[in-house]
This record gives structure tokens, sequence and C-alpha cells, in this order.
């Protein structure tokens, strides 16, 4: 979740002037929906509406408000998104569709072929940080 929440945060201040996200989702209420069954093996009704309820009057947060790619959608800081191609906790696809909706040329996806949920860097350790210092070097901090 903490991906998705720094690309969430983007749009409540002028003070971030980037964003790393590894293994993001891009919708929350979406993504509950499709992955309800594969977390828990419970169906998505009745589950799914009561999580959301419980989100909104625990929390006090609107689930419709919780859409990295909505909000990606309207901003203009570079972006890097990180993510396995093999995570079954939030679905390589889920970064492709954020993907889409980039609006800085210096934002860009990277994917590792095998790596898991939240794993590029246990995998890869060495390409992962050379990701990250290009990333950061090509935004000129």
């Amino acid at each position: 979740m903490g991906a998705a929440t720094a690309l969430s945060s983007i749009d409540k201040t002028n003070d971030i002037n980037f964003v790393i996200a590894d293994s993001p989702f891009s919708d929350l209420k979406t993504y509950l929906h499709s992955n309800m069954k594969i977390w828990t093996g419970l169906p998505d009704f009745p589950f799914v509406p009561m999580i959301l309820l419980n989100f909104k009057l625990i929390y006090g947060v609107d689930y419709n408000t919780v859409s990295p790619v909505n909000i990606v959608s309207k901003s203009k800081i570079p972006i890097l998104l990180i993510h396995g191609k093999k995570d079954t906790t939030i679905p390589y696809t889920e970064s492709l569709k954020i993907e889409k909706s980039f609006k800085n040329s210096k934002s860009k996806l990277v994917s590792f072929p095998y790596s898991t949920h939240v794993g590029s860097y246990f995998m890869y350790p060495k390409k992962y940080e050379e990701v990250l210092k290009g990333f950061l070097q090509s935004i000129e901090l």
C-alpha cells in the first residue's frame, strides 16, 4: 500500500518533486474487486462492500478517492514505477495502467522479469540501484 499511498499524495501538496513507487495498485475499488478471491478465497460479495464501507467509517477516507491512476493522470511530476512481472499480490498490469496516464516525459515503468511483490531489489540489487540512480540523475534534483 506504500506505493499507492505515495502516488495518491502527489495531489495533496506542492512539496513533492518526484515519486518512486514499487508495485502499486492503480485503483483501490477495482483492485479489491479483482483480487479478493485471490488473497482470501472469499467471494467479492459481500466482503468487498464491507471492507470499503469500513474503510470509510474507520479511517474517514472515501475509497473512490484512492485511485493512483487518476491522480497520476493530473500530475506532471516525474514518476518511476518499479514492478516485478511475477507479482501475484499486485499484478504487473496495475503499473501498466498507471504508466498509460503519465504526463511527464521522464516518468517510466521498469519491470523485473522474475521478481514477485516488492522483490525486485532482492533478486536484482545492482540493476535496481542502477535504475534508481539513472532516474534520479535524469530529473536533476
